[in-house]
């Protein structure tokens, strides 16, 4: 008898330990994971705005579970955010523990350059960084998440994407960072009534009827305003006898005197009135 007590309660010493281990795998506290958003000074710098808005943000666990967030700030304008420049997103609550990658799922870009409306895309629909580190128990860890523009070739196409090199942690991958408010980065707002004296951009579109743009092809819903030269860039889907793979032509309206042109934004030759391709 004295033997199978002795049994009982090694079965229950064994069990008291198995216990006590699972439980100290747990996280015993949480920390803050601050999130900023910055961009490395390429070709956004060919750019008089460049909008972008966020869905959501995931942030990854060693064993692949993620925690997902809205940020705070849901559309900012990239040329503001060069540099050291850094707009925080969000400051969320973690439990303490080690993290592999965070996720920018976009919603939308518009952007404009000094060649009109720019084709901006997010190749995948999101933008990914995969960097290893640690929250910790009431500390605070900033993380920059630095975005790129990537031109391709010589069309007013673009890519955006995330920057490796110059996004991580603060004070670890990353030296320092200036903050700047929501003000400062808020988006531009391109698809307002243009400039102060109010053309809209159904008044554009109500100018351009009669002129060569109709002539030529037809309005797309695709436009944006060029508030230094004060104009209204409308996208042009052209007839089959004015089209040119060279070309992404616009129709152009201008504020100040209601003028209303085509430009064919071509990296080639302009073609030769009345012919195509």
């Amino acid at each position: 008898m004295a033997k199978g007590k002795y049994s009982i309660l090694l079965i229950l010493a064994v069990t008291v330990i198995t216990v006590s281990g699972c439980v100290s795998d747990q996280p015993t506290g949480s920390g803050t994971l601050e999130i900023l958003v910055s961009d490395e000074a390429n070709n956004i710098s060919s750019f008089e705005f460049l909008n972008v808005n966020l869905e959501k943000i995931r942030v990854f666990r060693t064993n692949a579970s993620y925690e997902e967030f809205t940020p705070a700030v849901t559309g900012f304008d990239l040329t503001k955010l060069q540099g050291e420049d850094a707009l925080s997103l969000i400051n969320a609550t973690l439990d303490e523990g080690k993290y592999t990658k965070i996720e920018f799922y976009v919603s939308g870009i518009e952007g404009n350059t000094s060649e009109g409306a720019a084709d901006v895309k997010v190749p995948s629909g999101k933008l990914m960084i995969t960097s290893n580190f640690e929250i910790i128990s009431n500390s605070t860890v900033s993380f920059v998440f630095d975005i790129g523009v990537v031109r391709k070739g010589q069309t007013n196409e673009y890519n955006i994407q995330p920057v490796i090199s110059e996004s991580g942690v603060v004070g670890r991958d990353v030296e320092s960072v200036i903050r700047v408010s929501g003000e400062r980065a808020k988006k531009h707002e391109s698809q307002g009534t243009g400039s102060a004296a109010g053309l809209t951009i159904q008044q554009a579109i109500a100018l351009a009827q009669g002129t060569e743009c109709t002539e030529k092809g037809s309005l797309e819903d695709d436009y944006s305003y060029n508030e230094n030269s004060k104009t209204w860039w409308i996208g042009l889907d052209m007839n089959p006898e004015y089209e040119n793979e060279l070309c992404n032509p616009a129709c152009v309206v201008s504020e100040d005197d209601s003028s209303v042109e085509i430009n064919w934004r071509c990296t080639g030759l302009l073609p030769p009135e009345g012919e195509g391709a």
